[in-house]
């Protein structure tokens, strides 16, 4: 079974694997399809607002993967075998292999315990070789540790021939951490084509983060063009970005079908879930909302998800059972930030804003941006700020967003939270 290459994700997941949206409410908006204004497909390719169903997303008879089940189950199967051989224990070869299947299956199923595991297992190798520095770079990436990933892969090219995947992965922590000057002629290429899909998924996300919904779907819809064969994680992880994507924009309904698509390549996908989640809330379908939130709860040990099933209750009028709710996230989210606080403030910020602990979500949310400075970090800053009373500080994240030349979907989705700033840090409605 080949494990879907890590370093690759860490771009995209990163910088939408984290975008959220919680305690929006409304419809979501009907879809309208992208239009043709920028990120102009090849010749023969058709805009995804216009496609047949079936075609984008593809079904499973016109582009064929492995059945999620047997593809988990044979992850489980490798953990299983490597540690029966000895993998974990000190000096045992197949360690970092047991770390990227621990982590790979984190990054379907969303349980932290594996994320932990893997990255202890890799802080654990003795005497690392350049191949086990990159992948505890990614390791270290995912988790929000970017200062010690780069750190990891500038010992591997001192150990090793420079690889083209340190470029990518120093490209991807840029992104992710707002060091934009120096992925600037990426952001100029977002609505290009390219040959590869994992290039294509990265641009999609990008032109996303300029504020071009069209030409981030035409990019998806390349990237599925590209595939090949019949793994099904990376066609589940395109999907959720094109999803996620839409959601981003307010445009959940359509989101619902992506998702859907997704969780048919790989039943259980977390961040599918979590979305399609996030939709359900904002479109009042609470019962399924919850049904949602239940099975990330048992599947994760995550504590957004008990945070995502109070704001279900509240807005079904449990408040009682909402409040107990709130009680448990709190006490989870005290022990997870405790052990990794650069992996989880983010989203720690975020929940805490939805459910209006604003002291506690500035906390969050000023540690999350004192470790990356990117423009969703900035704007979920701004809105910690303005909550807390301090417009100054407010604006000044968001001159940072305008400084960017970005214009993300989430200045518009969060307007109403945020300042009306002076013409020194004005930022585009």
């Amino acid at each position: 079974m080949r494990i879907f290459a890590v370093p690759m994700l860490i771009g995209t997941l990163l910088v939408t694997g984290c975008a959220h949206e919680m305690g929006k409410s409304g419809d979501g908006g009907a879809m309208v399809g992208p239009k043709q204004t920028s990120g102009q497909p090849d010749a023969g390719t058709p805009s995804p607002g216009v496609l047949p169903p079936g075609v984008y997303p593809a079904s499973q008879q016109a582009l064929p993967t492995t059945a999620g089940a047997i593809y988990l189950a044979n992850i489980d199967g490798r953990i299983d075998g490597l540690i029966a051989a000895g993998g974990g224990k000190p000096g045992n070869a197949g360690t970092p292999s047991l770390a990227e299947a621990l982590y790979h299956r984190f990054q379907i199923l969303g349980r932290i315990d594996d994320a932990d595991r893997a990255l202890a297992l890799m802080e654990r190798v003795d005497k690392p070789t350049a191949t086990d520095l990159r992948e505890r770079a990614s390791l270290r990436s995912g988790l929000h540790r970017f200062d010690e990933a780069l750190a990891d892969l500038a010992q591997a090219q001192a150990q090793s021939e420079p690889h083209e995947a340190d470029a990518k992965a120093r490209r991807a922590i840029a992104l992710a951490t707002g060091g934009y000057a120096q992925i600037k002629d990426l952001i100029a290429q977002a609505e290009q084509p390219s040959a590869q899909f994992g290039e294509l998924i990265l641009r999609a996300n990008i032109a996303a983060f300029k504020g071009d919904l069209a030409g981030a779907s035409v990019q998806f819809l390349r990237a599925q063009q590209t595939i090949n064969d019949t793994d099904p994680y990376p066609v589940a992880w395109m999907y959720a970005q094109q999803g996620l994507t839409l959601e981003r924009f307010n445009q959940c309904q359509p989101a619902m079908v992506f998702f859907d698509a997704a969780l048919e390549r790989l039943p259980g996908y977390a961040l599918a879930l979590d979305h399609q989640g996030e939709c359900l809330l904002r479109m009042h379908r609470l019962d399924e909302a919850r049904k949602v939130y239940q099975e990330l709860i048992a599947q994760t040990g995550n504590p957004e998800y008990l945070g995502g099933l109070a704001l279900v209750e509240k807005q079904a009028d449990h408040n009682e059972l909402a409040h107990r709710l709130e009680t448990q996230t709190a006490t989870a989210y005290d022990v997870l930030l405790a052990r990794a606080p650069k992996a989880w403030s983010e989203h720690a910020a975020e929940y805490f804003l939805a459910v209006g602990q604003n002291e506690q979500a500035l906390r969050w949310a000023r540690l999350n941006l004192a470790n990356r400075k990117d423009v969703l970090s900035l704007i979920l800053a701004a809105r910690a700020e303005q909550a807390n009373g301090d417009r100054s500080r407010a604006c000044q994240a968001l001159g940072g967003v305008k400084a960017s030349g970005l214009q993300p979907p989430e200045l518009d989705f969060w307007k109403d939270e945020l300042p009306q700033c002076d013409a020194a840090v004005a930022i585009s409605r």
